[in-house]
């Protein structure tokens, strides 16, 4: 939980761990990210995925890597769409969606989310999206290139919940059972809207949001995906 951003770390059976985005500046380094890293044991992450230059996705690195060191980080500017991702020979990590420049023929506007790097895991049997701040575009480009290929069971929703993001279409060929949505309590922005709200639930899919519930952590043995109670 790190207010009004993302912040997602992904920690293997053997110790190793990853991050797709570090969430804001910290107002207080004494609370936040780094301490929850430091009280988990995290003394280095071995990878650091920023999905976009937010500074609700990418403030929080510097402290990051001052206080626990990062040995790998990759940018939109460095992903690339289609590939995997170097990180545990059991764990898929594959980009769905990655733009290099900003100055494209699909972003006229320079709007910095068009830029999302988004992640899918796979492992096992279980699978979970990362959409960053991606929205209708991107789902709808990403829809068809992977279509059937995108099906996961955990979602961690676009765009903190933002009626831009999180079409039915795409959750009809995601089918997560879950969707988690990053965002901070009573935000400016109205997130998450309630049209997305109403597209979850009237698809039968477990919302967990970061304002009400604090982290959100999740469990996958290979087969099933179980909520863990932290608190």
């Amino acid at each position: 939980d790190v207010g009004q951003g993302d912040a997602i770390l992904l920690e293997h059976p053997d110790g190793r761990t990853a991050m797709i985005d570090t969430g804001p500046v910290p107002f207080d380094e004494r609370s936040g990210l780094v301490p929850f890293l430091k009280r988990r044991g995290i003394e280095e992450l071995d990878l650091v995925v920023i999905t976009h230059p937010h500074d609700d996705h990418s403030g929080g690195l510097p402290l990051v890597r001052r206080s626990i060191g990062v040995k790998q980080l990759i940018t939109h500017a460095t992903a690339q769409p289609g590939t995997l991702i170097a990180w545990k020979e059991d764990c898929r990590l594959q980009v769905l969606n990655a733009v290099a420049r900003i100055d494209t023929v699909e972003n006229p506007g320079r709007d910095l989310n068009r830029l999302s790097v988004v992640i899918r895991l796979v492992y096992g049997e279980t699978a979970f999206i990362f959409a960053a701040d991606a929205e209708h575009f991107e789902e709808s480009r990403m829809i068809g290139v992977f279509g059937e290929g995108l099906r996961s069971t955990v979602l961690k929703v676009g765009h903190h919940g933002s009626r831009a993001a999180t079409t039915g279409g795409w959750l009809d060929v995601i089918r997560p059972a879950y969707a988690i949505i990053s965002v901070g309590r009573h935000n400016k922005f109205g997130h998450p809207s309630p049209l997305v709200l109403r597209r979850l639930r009237e698809r039968g899919i477990v919302v967990l949001r970061t304002d009400e519930e604090g982290a959100v952590m999740m469990v996958s043995d290979g087969k099933r995906v179980r909520r863990e109670e932290w608190r």
